[in-house]
């Protein structure tokens, strides 16, 4: 059996708040204590919780954005956080991020093609003819045309600019997407529409998500596996359709009791 691609080893993360006096140090905040947990190739995790549970945190620590004060965040079996900056520049461009917000998350003075093909510029100095070749490819995997990339981002609906960003993140061709909240800002119908873009991506290229989200109904869809994270702990973890119909920590049965009555329905949302 092969080795996971994803490996989070007892992860804690602390931050010191303001200090109310010179004399004293400030509080700390725990916004992640002693998590773990693994992902294979291939697969998708989802990681929910509430705001202020460390979903985001977590996020931050597997792009390597952040130093966790504690534990290991090791990718292909590689220590992200002791890696040099060479090393890590290297590595970036097999871990990308899909963001919230498909508003802010694109520069709206620059075009579509600049914008999907910058990752390939920054971190793998392809030439401008391979970069825009590569965007091209990247932004008709998505549903979009080739025509787009001269395009600007305030010419799309939030559907097609947060498929622009996947096709950003999928133009390096990563082993690992992390999704921190992609659909939570869009309509209903349109969350059905890029989930299953994101699924069919997955079967196409092989890519890897980590899949933040506060709503279970969301990773139902895409995941093969859920941890819930509670004030910066795991409190369950399982199969999501385990989780649906028998949570057992009280924290898991509350988060499913505040679903809709219904499931996203993504079949009906599937263009013929």
């Amino acid at each position: 059996m092969s080795a996971p691609l994803l490996v989070v080893e007892h992860v804690s993360k602390r931050y010191r708040l303001p200090r109310g006096s010179l004399l004293v140090p400030g509080p700390e905040l725990t916004a992640l204590d002693d998590v773990g947990f693994t992902l294979e190739a291939g697969r998708s995790l989802g990681v929910v919780g509430e705001s202020g549970s460390g979903k985001s945190t977590l996020a931050r620590l597997v792009m390597a954005l952040e130093r966790p004060s504690a534990g290991h965040v090791l990718l292909d079996g590689q220590d992200l956080h002791t890696m040099s900056a060479a090393e890590l520049r290297r590595t970036r461009a097999k871990v990308q991020m899909v963001f919230q917000d498909p508003y802010g998350s694109l520069d709206p003075r620059r075009t579509v093609g600049q914008t999907v093909a910058e990752p390939m510029a920054l971190l793998q100095g392809a030439g401008r003819a391979e970069t825009q070749r590569r965007a091209a490819e990247a932004l008709e995997a998505v549903g979009l045309r080739t025509a787009d990339l001269a395009r600007y981002p305030h010419e799309f609906s939030g559907g097609q600019r947060q498929r622009i960003a996947i096709a950003r993140a999928l133009v390096t061709r990563p082993r690992l997407i992390v999704a921190d909240e992609p659909v939570s800002a869009l309509d209903v119908s349109v969350q059905a529409q890029v989930l299953n873009l994101m699924q069919d991506l997955q079967d196409h290229f092989g890519v890897t998500y980590l899949f933040i989200s506060h709503d279970l109904s969301v990773v139902d869809l895409v995941c093969d596996e859920v941890i819930v994270l509670q004030a910066g702990r795991v409190v369950e973890q399982g199969d999501p359709d385990r989780l649906f119909h028998r949570p057992q920590h009280p924290y898991t049965q509350r988060l499913v009791a505040a679903l809709p009555g219904q499931r996203i329905d993504a079949e009906s949302a599937r263009q013929p």
